[in-house]
């Protein structure tokens, strides 16, 4: 056994391919070579791996404004991923963040609080032995460590993008949003499609059958222009944390239904308001214009106001109790409501739940 193998301090009798001192693994990476790999090389392997691997886990795969994007389940997919481009067969390693240490009282911390099993703190335990392995492996090899970007691939998690709905492409979707200012897709009741497949007006007449006289915005790819309507307001209508920006479309809705009338809106977000416009088939024009300048359209209490009020009303006399303290405002009434959820909650997104 070499000096650096020592150092390393593998169990070299249980991994095979270590057994040998002079034995060097083959990667896919370096036959092609690093400076030459490409997003078509990244589907060759993958191919190459499900053939050969019947537990390998194929990511979802599509393009996302010209890029080629992975969508992956979790962290340690990723990891395991990363791994298994670098030519390691051995056991699944995990994602970690932070030192070995701090992953570790983490571990520790879940399991006394509850918020984990102690054979599943036992099985994280294990994997990130076999992460050290892994990287000890690499060293010793003294490989290049590949990403996925060195493929020219990006990635993102299955939360956050999905495969266009329109079933003939395969385009991804962003679904969640990353600012303020995003704007969902178009979405017809069966998932989200994709802003290219749109783009050509072949959703239109679904587009306006399904926005019609609802409270939604039509989707941004379509203008209103594209669509054929034509707006009949003329300030902008707003909602949202500031005074005065009390406007509701319902009252609208329900006197252009009186007259018979479709609409749509065109919403526009920003950090702490919404702004909307009002949008009809030009036939109906002058009417919708005359009976939108009488309507009131003051939704019936002030946003703002009652945002002031529940924030003054929130109870903190559970601050210190064990666990996260969730505090929800309701704006239409002014109140507030706290309680005290578990880690684990929260991190499933069950922080307002009822």
């Amino acid at each position: 056994m070499t000096d650096k193998k020592e150092q390393l301090n593998l169990k070299l009798g249980k991994v095979e391919y270590l057994t040998d001192p002079d034995f060097v693994p083959e990667r896919y990476v370096d036959k092609v070579g690093i400076e030459e790999l490409t997003p078509e090389n990244f589907f060759e392997l993958m191919e190459e791996f499900q053939e050969t691997d019947n537990s390998f886990s194929y990511p979802m795969t599509g393009m996302l404004e010209g890029e080629h994007l992975l969508i992956l389940e979790s962290w340690d997919q990723e990891a395991n991923l990363i791994a298994k481009l670098n030519g390691w067969t051995g056991e699944e390693v995990i994602k970690i963040f932070g030192t070995v240490k701090e992953y570790r009282e983490r571990c520790n911390n879940d399991l006394k609080a509850g918020y984990s099993t102690e054979q599943n703190i036992k099985n994280r335990i294990k994997k990130l032995d076999t992460l050290a392995e892994y990287y000890a492996w690499i060293e010793f090899n003294e490989f290049d460590e590949v990403d996925l970007t060195d493929f020219g691939i990006e990635s993102g998690f299955d939360d956050e993008y999905s495969l266009c709905a329109c079933g003939n492409c395969n385009n991804i979707v962003r679904t969640s949003a990353d600012s303020y200012q995003w704007m969902p897709p178009l979405d017809l009741g069966e998932g989200y499609i994709s802003d290219e497949c749109v783009s050509d007006g072949g959703y239109d007449e679904e587009i306006l059958e399904y926005y019609a006289n609802e409270a939604k915005s039509l989707p941004e790819e379509r203008t209103p222009f594209n669509l054929g309507l034509i707006q009949v307001n003329t300030d902008t209508y707003q909602n949202g944390l500031h005074p005065g920006m009390d406007d509701s479309p319902e009252p609208i809705l329900s006197k252009f239904a009186e007259a018979n009338i479709d609409v749509w809106f065109q919403v526009y977000s920003n950090q702490f308001n919404i702004d909307f416009d009002v949008y009809v088939k030009s036939k109906d024009e002058d009417r919708a214009t005359a009976i939108l300048e009488g309507t009131n359209t003051y939704q019936g209490h002030s946003t703002a106001g009652n945002c002031e009020k529940a924030l003054k009303s929130l109870d903190t006399s559970s601050v210190d109790a064990e666990g996260i303290q969730v505090s929800k405002v309701d704006t239409s009434t002014g109140t507030a409501t706290t309680k005290i959820i578990s880690k684990q909650d929260f991190i499933d997104g069950k922080a307002l739940d009822d």
